[in-house]
């Protein structure tokens, strides 16, 4: 069988997570590269863990290492403005050796 690639996986992951937050509206859809070389997306969308929470700005995205997947998700204030420092803080993760 094939592996799962951290791009699988995140898109995977993205597909339950619309399902699992409420008042969910997605903002954006990007392919990164990690640090190593290896590639997945990243998600931007706005969203409340449940219906007491308030509403969050959201980056997600997954990496997979050998046999371990770490997801990665930042919760930020709706008034964070530009995402990038957060986006480009992601794409330093790497596996470790």
């Amino acid at each position: 069988t094939e592996a799962m690639s951290s791009k699988k996986y995140s898109v995977v992951n993205y597909a339950l997570t619309t399902g699992a937050y409420k008042d969910f509206v997605k903002l954006d859809e990007k392919a990164i590269t990690f640090g190593d070389k290896d590639e997945s997306n990243l998600y931007i969308f706005e969203a409340k863990y449940n219906t007491d929470t308030p509403k969050q700005k959201f980056l997600q995205t997954a990496k997979v290492c050998a046999d371990t997947v770490y997801l990665m998700t930042i919760g930020l204030g709706l008034t964070t403005g530009a995402t990038t420092k957060y986006e480009d803080l992601i794409k330093t993760f790497t596996c470790s050796k």
